[in-house]
Formats: structure tokens, sequence, C-alpha cells
């Protein structure tokens, strides 16, 4: 883990270990090849751990992130060369660039409209209820809810909330 100029964590480069669990970026793969897609476009890709994946079964990969260290830290991976790697927000990515879109792990619970980024210190996560109202409003029909990454049923009780939309 790398610090930043002596004065903490630099949070970029140790997102991976951080995070070391790879459930919900299996569960992404393994969703892009029921669906046969050719063209897929991670959302908010941090380090690039999911698109690289995917860009690795032969798919055309585009990484779109908001954060300069995060794509910094995906352009320095190996494999990282298979990946368009753009800095910025959805906006960036092309018209119908992509037959498969994802926002994996919890990228779907920093998008809030209207609201600002005041700080990175506190994660504030919305329930099921409001992130399917949030999808709908933006043209979106959720398909499957689910409770975790083995599509286990979404319940109140489930660890994590996994939707697959269209």
């Amino acid at each position: 883990m790398g610090l930043t100029s002596g004065m903490g964590l630099d949070f970029a480069a140790a997102y991976d270990a951080l995070n070391a669990d790879d459930h919900d970026y299996r569960f992404y793969a393994g969703l892009a090849d029921e669906v046969g897609a050719g063209r897929v476009l991670d959302l908010g890709c941090g380090t690039g751990t999911l698109a690289r994946l995917l860009a690795s079964r032969g798919r055309t990969a585009v990484g779109i992130d908001p954060d300069p260290e995060m794509l910094r830290v995906a352009r320095g991976k190996p494999g990282a060369e298979q990946v368009d790697w753009r800095l910025g927000r959805s906006d960036l990515a092309d018209d119908d660039s992509a037959d498969f879109a994802v926002m994996a792990g919890h990228v779907a619970q920093v998008f809030r409209t209207g609201e600002e980024e005041s700080t990175r210190d506190v994660l504030a996560f919305r329930d099921a209820a409001e992130l399917v109202r949030s999808v709908e409003e933006a043209g979106f029909a959720v398909e499957r809810r689910y409770g975790f990454w083995d599509r286990s049923p979404l319940t109140d009780g489930s660890r994590e909330i996994v939707l697959v939309v269209r």
C-alpha cells in the first residue's frame, strides 16, 4: 500500500487490498457472458479490476471514473492496455457504445441527483426502494433483484442490494 506524501493512506493504491473480495466481479462477468455482451462499459470503474476482467474475455471495454487517482492505478495494472480508460462521468460514454453497462459494487450509491459531495470519509447507503426508484426515474426497468452476488433473493436482511436493470 502506498502513502500519499507521507501524509496518509493512498486510497486509490490501497483500494484493491481493502476490497479483496471478488464475488461482485465474478457475478458481473457471468452476467455479461449470459447476455453475450461484446461491448462493455464499466461506469465508476475505480481501479479497473472488472473492466480488465471483461476485456480479457475478448470484449471491447471502456472504463470511466471521475477520480484521476483511481484511473492512475487502473492504467498501471497488467492488461490495462486492453481498456479505453476515460476520466469523467457517464456523459463520456458514446451513444450506443455498449451492449452491457455496469456500475459494480456500490457505485450506484454515490450517484445522488442534486446533492454535492463534501467528504469521502462518510458513506451513507440508500435502501432497495430508493435505488429502484432512482434507476426507474432514469428510464431503466428493474429485471431482477438479488440479496447477494450468489443470486440469493433480496430480503430485508440481505447483505447486498444487487439490481439487474435494462
